[in-house]
């Protein structure tokens, strides 16, 4: 994973997010750019990138939430391990596998968030009603889902080196 790309990545979404998705609202709900980053970067990378990911965008989402600092980046950090290590045997030969399966796993990610908000004392599951937010997320992303594991797969370190070495044979 390309440290720079990735941050990259993670800038954009966060910048999407609280610029263009807070004007869209569905009864309430709206569509988590960031989350799909962390589930992509999870779905091609595997659990420990997806950890770190989730971490890392969980943290520069929170600084624009009302929830407590740090809140959003646990959760994600959790989904980003989850989801890496659910999808590590999942044949990717088809491209709407992965859409689907980032699909349940934002729908999974949505419900996790929310449970994990009830345990710490926030009131997550008051206002709008979690299945309209697990629905508007989910469908968001499953759209969404095939531009954002070509994108996360631009991160992808090359492995091959930028230059011939003279004393390569």
């Amino acid at each position: 994973m390309n440290p720079l790309r990735t941050a990259g990545i993670i800038a954009g979404a966060v910048l999407l997010q609280v610029s263009l998705m807070s004007q869209f609202s569905i009864s309430g709900a709206r569509p988590d750019l960031v989350l799909l980053v962390v589930l992509a970067s999870a779905f091609v990378f595997g659990p420990d990138d997806g950890a770190i990911v989730g971490f890392s965008a969980g943290l520069a989402l929170d600084v624009f939430l009302s929830t407590p600092f740090g809140f959003t980046a646990f959760t994600y950090t959790v989904v980003g391990y989850a989801v890496g290590t659910w999808t590590a045997g999942v044949v990717r030969s088809a491209w709407w596998l992965a859409a689907l399966v980032l699909a349940a796993a934002s729908a999974a990610a949505v419900f996790a968030q929310g449970l994990i908000g009830e345990v710490l004392g926030q009131d997550s599951l008051q206002g709008t009603p979690i299945l309209t937010i697990v629905a508007v997320v989910s469908v968001a992303n499953l759209l969404l889902a095939p531009f954002a594991t070509r994108l996360v797969g631009w991160a992808r370190a090359d492995d091959r080196p930028r230059r011939r070495s003279i004393f390569a044979s």
